[in-house]
């Protein structure tokens, strides 16, 4: 690997022709073979790491197809100061005395402010023997965010979401379902019952008000609330709440199913 090499890359993600954003993996190919993937990964991580002033960055958000680094030119993109790619701190241990970690039967997805109701949630479902994997316990300090998710979506047949204001305004979260939607994951909703605006999104997922936009509601482009609403009726939802009992305003449909959180057990 030389300085011609990552010339080349430079050339790839400085052309105006091309997206600004593109994944090692695009790069690679653009390249023609010259220089492989992971050779292509090194010298992107290499040049952020030693140029004094960079000329390169890799985006906050994953690629939406792949879930993998994005990466752009700093004179087409806006430099900004980001997260590390890798987890900056040791792993909740949260879930260590309950099950084997290694045996997780789900992957559970999230908006970070969330953490504190799901991590119950997720204890409940070990404690049952059905643990599911989730970024805070699962991924070790030093390790790639990116890879391991990638890694936790496919080695799992089952994606459950916690829905609520936070994740619908997650653009990440959104990211993560399209992946697990698009790899034909079966989807488990648990719905934050907190929140009326998440209450009536579900009503509107069963069809109770199929004239509700997304301009009625405080959600920008991109997110998870427009990435479900665009998938409606792509996919059968399973929906469980946090309670024992389903309140009389949730009535199941078959396109939208809606049971206990005991219930989800059993389906895992």
């Amino acid at each position: 690997m030389s300085e011609c090499d990552f010339d080349k890359i430079l050339s790839v993600l400085s052309d105006t022709n091309q997206k600004p954003w593109m994944t090692a993996h695009t790069i690679a190919k653009k390249i023609k073979g010259s220089v492989g993937v992971d050779q292509v990964e090194r010298l992107l991580l290499n040049h952020m790491d030693t140029a004094e002033y960079p000329k390169i960055r890799y985006s906050s958000l994953p690629s939406k197809k792949t879930l993998r680094v994005l990466w752009g030119a700093l004179e087409r993109v806006k430099d900004r100061q980001l997260q590390n790619l890798t987890k900056d701190y040791i792993a909740d241990d949260s879930l260590d005395d309950i099950g084997e970690l290694g045996e997780h039967c789900a992957f559970f997805s999230h908006s970070h402010k969330d953490y504190d109701a799901v991590i119950d949630i997720a204890k409940n479902l070990a404690i049952k023997g059905k643990m599911p994997w989730l970024a805070e316990t699962h991924i070790d300090k030093n390790e790639g965010i990116n890879s391991k998710i990638i890694e936790a979506i496919e080695s799992n047949k089952n994606f459950i979401l916690y829905l609520s204001k936070n994740a619908l305004n997650s653009k990440w979260t959104s990211k993560e379902f399209s992946y697990a939607h698009d790899n034909d994951q079966r989807v488990f909703v648990i719905v934050d019952l907190s929140c009326s605006q998440v209450r009536d999104f579900v009503t509107t997922m069963q069809g109770e008000n199929e004239n509700l936009h997304r301009r009625a509601w405080d959600y920008k482009a991109g997110n998870l609330f427009e990435t479900l609403i665009a998938l409606n009726k792509d996919f059968k939802l399973f929906t469980f709440l946090n309670v024992d009992e389903i309140p009389g305003n949730f009535q199941s449909a078959d396109r939208c199913p809606v049971k206990s959180l005991s219930e989800l057990v059993s389906e895992l």
